[in-house]
């Protein structure tokens, strides 16, 4: 019985030295191969990089143009709105009390504009209108809303009809920058650039004057909106060699570092 146990023992420690050894062998091989494709693998982290922000950046989009096309054929917004030229201070009344139950996420916005671009309600925070985004919005548009140099704002107006009238225009927004005036424990600069950042493990930013000129197309993804609309650019600057290399290696290690606990333990 016990020359079983022994013998059971040393061929399951035999497997896992060979699992630590064939790792390592993986390793070697893997991280050659890293350094003589070096510039494809900066590529190939580029794309995946490009392809994880395009892919939040529609869902951000998708989930404001969803909320706007919900309310704006809620019922009871709807009749309030068609009776504001008749019971005007009753109707605005029930407007108001609807925006004031909104339950929203956090950094969003909804704003409710007459026809001629007159705030009549909202719920969250407040936001300057720029001149230039009040151009007729017929039909669902997406633009990045400014607030100076201190905030921006991923905007989707969605017209609010009854019919074939023209009701009003909701304004939902997201908050995607914003520069506190101070920094300290409670305020603190807020960025989207920086959380993509830590999705993508390496430097992120975003360019949101569009008519600035385009950068190194290699290295830069266009914003757009989903009516085709240019809304900003993201510039990404991947790890250099060394740094792919050492995340190359680092899991292989994870990997013996696993197989020698194994043999620790059995």
């Amino acid at each position: 019985m016990k020359s079983f146990f022994s013998t059971r023992f040393g061929g399951m420690a035999g497997l896992l030295a060979l699992a630590i050894g064939l790792t390592w062998g993986a390793q070697f091989l893997r991280v050659e191969h890293v350094r003589q494709t070096i510039a494809d693998q900066k590529d190939a982290i580029v794309t995946a990089a490009f392809e994880r922000i395009n892919a939040v950046f529609a869902e951000m989009q998708e989930a404001l143009l969803e909320y706007g096309s919900i309310l704006s054929v809620d019922p009871a917004l709807t009749k309030a709105l068609g009776q504001r030229d008749l019971a005007g201070e009753k109707a605005n009344a029930e407007i108001v009390q609807i925006f004031s139950e909104l339950q929203l996420p956090d950094r969003w916005s909804v704003e409710l504009y007459d026809p001629a671009y007159h705030l009549v309600a909202w719920n969250g925070f407040s936001f300057p209108l720029d001149s230039g985004d009040v151009s007729g919005f017929d039909y669902p548009q997406t633009v990045m809303a400014k607030d100076g140099d201190w905030r921006r704002a991923l905007t989707v107006w969605y017209p609010v009809r009854q019919g074939g009238r023209l009701l009003g225009v909701l304004r939902i927004m997201q908050l995607i920058q914003a520069r506190s005036p101070v920094q300290n424990e409670f305020l603190q600069d807020y960025r989207i650039d920086h959380v993509w950042q830590r999705g993508v493990h390496f430097p992120v930013r975003t360019q949101f004057e569009t008519a600035a000129a385009a950068l190194d197309t290699t290295r830069t993804l266009a914003l757009t909106g989903f009516d085709g609309a240019l809304l900003g650019r993201v510039i990404v600057e991947p790890p250099n060699a060394e740094h792919i290399i050492a995340l190359t290696m680092r899991r292989f290690e994870d990997v013996m570092a696993f197989w020698a606990s194994l043999l620790l333990l059995w």
